[in-house]
């Protein structure tokens, strides 16, 4: 089954409404109901549960809303589709445009890792991320290990014992490849390495690894309902979309403006649409957003694990793909989830920094201890906050 679409035809609007409609669109009440709406982005089924102003049913709330966003939609045809079948919508509200600006302001430039993080705690902050990233995008793709086992296996660099540690071996490795690529173009065969590096050894079949799927038997299923949520395009398609997903990521200017943050989401959400291998979508989509942002300089994103955010509410990271697909393709509801994922994600992190900057003047009490070397000085606080912790020689000779 194909999703439901959220159109409103004219004929559910009646005579009454369209007579009024003048006055409607001057009263007070009724452009602050559409304001907030449109600020907070309520979807349709939102809009149904709500009292309206002015004895407004719901469909033709829903008519109101949707011209408020319409009005200050930007179009995008980001697959150059030649029939304009897969054209995006987005909505730059008030609501999206403040976080774009917070996001520009926290998270872009060298200068804000620079000033927010200690240069001598850049190093081992990036390493703890990093490890993060992988090991959230792997767990919210099903993988069964514990962030602590995760992470020892990624400290000591043992060998993954099963697949889910494979995962998110993978993960890490990905993460630090595409950081080589942040100067470079993107390509559909960097993509396919992406790919082939996220899923090596977890999957059912090692001939999906690194290469496009050759049918059409793939379904998305929503995980809460069961119900298929998305079909993606026929397998044909999927070699020129992938082209020309690669030619809008390496295009340095639009027709009309899009703003760098809003075009990571969009190269995110395309390969969740295109779908183009039969596994690893999710993870190789993650990975292009942070490939885009680091090129677009937001180096900050570095630090920040938004993969962690999501798989605190995986189903409202569904809901932003269904939602979107489901209402004629306006992005805005994936966008405004991602700025918030983002947001959140920079707030743990300032609160990560400010937790060690406290831990920082527990090391100036031990270091009056004396009698202990810098090295020792730095494990010290490892046990303070986890005095269970098994800590390797090699573990140690790292810090």
């Amino acid at each position: 089954m194909k999703p439901r679409k959220r159109s409103l035809s004219s004929e559910k609007l009646g005579a009454s409404f369209i007579e009024r409609l003048g006055a409607l669109l001057e009263n007070r009440e009724v452009q602050q109901y559409v304001i907030e709406a449109n600020d907070k982005y309520w979807y349709w089924e939102e809009v149904q549960h709500r009292q309206a102003p002015e004895n407004l049913k719901p469909h033709e709330a829903w008519m109101l809303i949707k011209t408020g966003r319409a009005l200050s939609a930007t179009h995008l045809n980001p697959l150059n589709d030649p029939q304009g079948g897969f054209a995006l919508n987005v909505s730059a509200s008030r609501w999206i445009q403040e976080k774009l600006h917070e996001i520009d302001l926290n998270v872009g430039s060298s200068l804000q890792s620079e000033g927010i993080i200690p240069k001598q705690e850049q190093t081992q902050l990036l390493l703890s991320s990093l490890m993060e990233e992988a090991i959230a995008s792997s767990q919210l793709e099903g993988a069964a290990t514990t962030r602590k086992v995760a992470k020892e296996m990624l400290r000591t660099k043992r060998k993954p014992r099963n697949k889910n540690e494979q995962m998110i071996a993978n993960n890490y490795e990905t993460i630090q490849l595409i950081q080589e690529w942040v100067k470079e173009e993107m390509t559909p065969e960097k993509i396919v390495t992406i790919q082939k590096t996220i899923t090596r050894g977890t999957l059912d079949h090692d001939g999906w690894a690194g290469r496009y799927r050759d049918n059409d038997e793939v379904r998305v299923v929503d995980v809460m309902t069961g119900e298929i949520a998305h079909i993606p395009p026929s397998y044909k398609e999927v070699p020129a979309y992938m082209e020309n997903l690669c030619a809008f990521a390496n295009k340095t200017s639009h027709e009309t403006y899009v703003h760098p943050v809003i075009k990571a989401c969009i190269l995110h959400f395309l390969i969740g649409y295109i779908h183009p291998f039969e596994d690893g979508n999710g993870r190789t989509a993650r990975a292009l957003f942070y490939w885009y942002m680091l090129k677009e300089h937001y180096l900050l994103m570095r630090y920040v694990s938004i993969s962690r955010i999501f798989k605190n509410a995986p189903a409202r990271y569904a809901k932003a793909y269904r939602y979107t697909e489901e209402d004629d393709n306006d992005l805005t509801y994936f966008v405004k989830y991602h700025l918030e994922a983002i947001v959140k994600g920079m707030t743990a992190l300032k609160e990560h920094i400010e937790k060690k900057q406290k831990e920082k003047q527990k090391l100036v009490a031990i270091r009056k201890w004396g009698n202990l070397n810098p090295r020792q000085i730095h494990i010290v606080p490892e046990f303070y906050q986890d005095a269970s912790r098994i800590m390797t020689i090699k573990e140690a000779q790292e810090i």
